[in-house]
């Protein structure tokens, strides 16, 4: 059983993700809406965040 801790390692912010993977936030957006790359979540009304397992590049 995964517990909450766990659960938000798994997450990241823009920042985090730009620190791993080296796109504007305009390319991130683009491939978002064509599908190649994960949709963002909101964690809170303020804060999106991207599933991590799935951002990494192949």
């Amino acid at each position: 059983m995964s517990t909450k801790s766990e659960a938000l390692k798994k997450r990241m912010i823009r920042h985090e993700l730009r620190q791993i993977l080296p796109l504007a936030d305009t390319t991130i957006n683009e491939m978002e809406q064509r599908g190649e790359f994960p949709r963002r979540f909101a964690l809170t009304p303020r804060c999106v965040v991207w599933d991590l397992a799935r951002s990494k590049p192949g």
